[in-house]
């Protein structure tokens, strides 16, 4: 990561270049692993962007800038919904974000999605995932 992150305030690559690279995968894959509830594309680019606009004027970086991270969905986040995979909340939006999502946004992370667990986090496989 932080070889990444490097390179994007050098300017060799561009955090909207890494983010759409990982979206592509995600959109790619996530029908057969289901990995993710929600992917936060638009948002994630528009994040990645901003980076790319502060490295290109110099503006000094903070240390997870640009960098895509991926929130579990029972971590509370004003992005989309935080549902815990239950039918329960499947329409809960948090009106805050978790400390450590407020943390890793503070430190310039840019949030893909939220992934998918077992309802509650009560299982292990993630054979009984929605």
């Amino acid at each position: 990561m932080t070889a990444l992150r490097d390179a994007v305030a050098a300017g060799t690559t561009t955090a909207e270049s890494i983010c759409a690279s990982m979206l592509a995968v995600t959109a790619e894959r996530n029908t057969e692993i289901n990995a993710f509830h929600e992917v936060f594309a638009e948002q994630a680019l528009e994040a990645a962007r901003r980076v790319d606009s502060d490295a290109r004027a110099g503006r000094p970086l903070p240390p997870l800038a640009g960098m895509p991270i991926a929130i579990k969905d029972n971590v509370a986040t004003t992005l989309g919904r935080t549902t815990c995979s239950s039918r329960m909340l499947e329409n809960y939006r948090s009106p805050f974000d978790a400390t450590a999502v407020e943390r890793l946004a503070h430190a310039g992370a840019v949030v893909m999605g939220k992934t998918n667990m077992d309802e509650f986090a009560m299982g292990s496989s993630g054979e009984h995932c929605k």
